[in-house]
């Protein structure tokens, strides 16, 4: 597979799985339940999630691309691993805002971090240097499990 086909193929994979995410949700409606929440302090201005979200779905498709780039049928377990994170990224949109389950959409995120910690330990070990895209997404989501948990203790 060609260098820029498979760094396609991967940045199409995130691309897809962000747009599944999105899929049939009427954002006029979510938004009026979100906005009436009480939100701590360090909640970051509803824009800056159409900035970061692009680029943290470019960093997670460059860190595949370069971790699966070769011996890809060897790395199967951890392609596993991956694909459960990002279908567990993508159901966090229907938990928390589609069901308002807000205690739902911390559960989704406890998961995601367990899901990314587990392919990080495992790729370190094979490809090291694939995994520093991963490095803002791992802060990010941290960040989004303890808003997620104010929000839920304040509602």
């Amino acid at each position: 597979m060609s260098n820029i086909f498979g760094f396609f193929l991967a940045q199409v994979y995130v691309f897809f799985i962000s747009f599944i995410s999105k899929f049939g949700m009427d954002r006029v409606v979510l938004h009026e339940w979100y906005d009436h929440l009480q939100k701590p302090f360090f909640t970051p201005n509803p824009k800056m999630f159409a900035f970061v979200w692009p680029v943290l779905y470019f960093l997670i498709g460059l860190s595949c691309y370069l971790f699966f780039k070769e011996n890809f049928l060897k790395k199967r377990f951890l392609f596993l691993i991956h694909f459960i994170h990002m279908l567990l990224n993508a159901s966090w949109t229907y938990v928390f805002f589609l069901h308002r389950n807000i205690f739902g959409g911390v559960v989704v995120i406890a998961f995601m971090i367990t899901t990314l910690l587990l392919f990080i330990f495992y790729a370190v070990k094979k490809d090291a240097t694939s995994i520093i895209p991963l490095i803002p997404y791992c802060f990010w989501i941290f960040y989004a499990f303890y808003l997620n948990f104010e929000l839920w203790r304040l509602n």
